[in-house]
C-alpha cells in the first residue's frame, strides 16, 4: 500500500503550514485541558483507587488507573495546568508555555502523581514538539493582526521524522516486552500486551471471559504482529503512508474496546503531528482557482487571508470581491441574480460553486490536513451542511466588524493576486 493515487507529484514537495500547525497545537492544547478539567473533582482526593474500590468516571477516563496510595493533586497545579493549555490551544507564547506544561508533567511524574501512565509522556512529546515549532503561526494569537498572514513561519522539518523515529522505539519496546513475557503468560490475561492501563478495560474483560484463552493468546499476538509491521512499513518513504494509517488504526480500534482514550487520544495526536502533506496534495478545479468573496463582510477577509497563508503553490488562487467589475465580468447576470449569501468558487465549466461546496472545493486546492477537513465536510448530508453555512452568514456581519475596504489587510506583494 502507498499514498494515495494523485499525491505523488512533479511539484515542490509540501510542508506543514502555520495554519496546519496550528490546529495540531489547538487540539493539544484542548486534550491537555480537558485532562486537568477531568482532575479538578479528585484534586484534593487520592488519585489513585485501591483493589476494593470501583474507579470513578473520571478515573476510568484517566486509563483506569488502579494504584495504591494517597497523592492528592491540589486545585493550584491543576489551575495552572489548566491555563497553561488554554494559552497553547489559542496559541499564546507557545514556546513558554509548551516548555511549562513540560516541567508540571515532569513534577507530577516524579511525585508519583499522575494517573495517566504511559499518556502523560506521550503529551509531554506533544507539548516539546509544539515548543521546538517557530513561534507566531498563523492562527495562533500571537500572530493576530500581522500584516502578512503567513509570515516567514516554515516548520523545523527534523520534528517529523523524530517523531517516526519515536514510534518506532515504541513498536520495538512493544514486541520485545511481548516476547520476553510470552513464555510466562498463561493466556488467561493476554490484555497486558497494551498496557497495565488495560487492567480499567471492565468492558473488554467481561467479553473475554467467554473467549477462550488460545483465541486471547492470538488476539494479542496479533496485536504485536501488527504494530511490528507498521514499524518496518515506516523505515520506506514509499510504505509510510500505510503505516501511518495502521499505526491511526491501532489507536482507534483501542479507543473503541479499552478505557483508555487519554493514552490513545494522545497518540492520535503524535500521528497527526506525523502527518505528511504530500499524502494529500492540492486538488484543484482550475489554475487558478477563482474565489469571489464579500468586500463588506470580516469573516470573508478572514477567510480570504487563511487561503493566503496556506497556499504552497503562491499562485494557486485568485480573488474578487462579489462587488468588483471582475465578478460582473466574469459571471453573467442570471447566476449573480440567484446567488444566496455566500462566498463563491469559479468553476471550470462556468458554473458557481456555492456554500459548503465552495468551502470544499477550496480546502481541497489547499491540500494537506485541509483536504482532510474537506472530507469531514462531504460526509453529513450537503443539505444539513448548507443549513449551518447559512446560519454562520446570517449573523457574519454581526459577530465581525466591517473592514475599512474590499482588500483584506495584506501586503502588496499578495495584493497582486485580486483583480477588482
Amino acid at each position: 500500500m502507498t499514498a494515495p493515487s494523485g499525491t505523488l507529484n512533479k511539484e515542490p514537495r509540501l510542508v506543514w503550514t502555520g495554519g496546519q500547525f496550528s490546529v495540531v497545537r489547538a487540539l493539544v492544547g484542548c486534550l491537555i485541558g480537558i485532562r486537568y478539567i477531568l482532575l479538578l473533582p479528585i484534586a484534593n482526593a487520592p488519585i489513585f483507587a485501591t483493589d476494593e474500590q470501583d474507579l470513578s468516571t473520571a478515573q476510568e477516563f484517566l486509563d483506569g488507573a488502579k494504584w495504591i496510595g494517597p497523592a492528592p493533586l491540589g486545585y493550584l497545579p491543576l489551575a495552572l495546568g489548566l491555563l497553561l493549555a488554554i494559552a497553547l490551544a489559542l496559541g499564546y507564547r507557545t514556546r513558554a508555555v509548551s516548555f511549562s506544561l513540560v516541567l508540571l508533567f515532569l513534577a507530577e511524574v516524579t511525585e508519583g502523581l499522575s494517573p495517566h501512565g504511559i499518556a502523560v509522556p506521550t503529551l509531554a512529546v506533544l507539548a516539546i514538539y509544539c515548543a521546538l515549532q517557530p513561534p507566531e503561526p498563523f492562527g495562533s494569537l500571537s500572530a493576530r493582526g500581522r500584516l502578512d498572514p503567513g509570515g516567514a513561519w516554515s516548520e523545523r522539518r527534523f520534528l517529523r521524522p523524530t517523531l517516526w523515529v519515536w514510534f518506532q522505539l515504541g513498536a520495538l519496546f512493544t514486541a520485545t516486552t511481548f516476547l520476553r513475557g510470552f513464555d510466562s503468560m498463561d493466556g488467561t490475561d493476554p490484555l497486558w500486551v497494551v498496557g497495565p492501563e488495560s487492567e480499567g478495560s471492565y468492558w473488554l474483560r467481561s467479553w473475554t471471559s467467554h473467549v477462550p484463552a488460545v483465541i486471547q493468546s492470538c488476539g494479542a499476538l496479533a496485536y504485536v504482529g501488527i504494530v511490528v509491521v507498521a514499524a518496518i512499513l515506516s523505515l520506506f518513504a514509499r510504505t509510510r503512508f500505510a503505516a501511518w494509517c495502521l499505526f491511526f488504526g491501532l489507536h482507534v480500534a483501542l479507543l473503541g474496546v479499552l478505557t483508555i482514550p487519554m493514552r490513545c487520544f494522545a497518540g492520535m495526536l503524535v500521528l497527526l503531528a506525523m502527518f505528511d502533506p504530500n499524502w494529500l496534495a492540492p486538488k484543484r478545479i482550475g489554475s487558478p482557482v477563482r474565489v469571489f468573496y464579500d468586500g463588506e463582510c470580516g469573516l470573508c477577509h478572514r477567510m480570504v487571508r487563511l487561503i493566503l497563508a496556506e497556499d504552497q503553490s503562491a499562485d494557486g488562487f485568485r480573488f474578487a470581491p462579489l462587488q468588483s467589475p471582475a465578478f460582473e465580468s466574469r459571471v453573467d447576470a442570471k447566476q449573480r441574480a440567484e446567488l444566496p449569501d455566500s462566498v463563491a468558487v469559479l468553476t471550470t465549466d462556468g458554473e458557481l460553486a456555492v456554500r459548503t461546496t465552495a468551502v470544499i472545493q477550496i480546502l481541497d486546492g489547499l491540500g494537506g490536513l485541509w483536504r482532510v477537513a474537506a472530507f469531514a465536510l462531504r460526509v453529513p448530508p450537503r443539505a444539513l451542511v448548507d443549513l449551518g453555512y447559512d446560519a454562520v452568514a446570517s449573523v457574519r456581519k454581526k459577530l465581525f466588524l466591517k473592514p475599512e475596504g474590499a482588500c483584506p489587510m495584506i501586503p502588496p506583494k499578495l495584493g497582486e493576486r485580486f483583480d477588482f
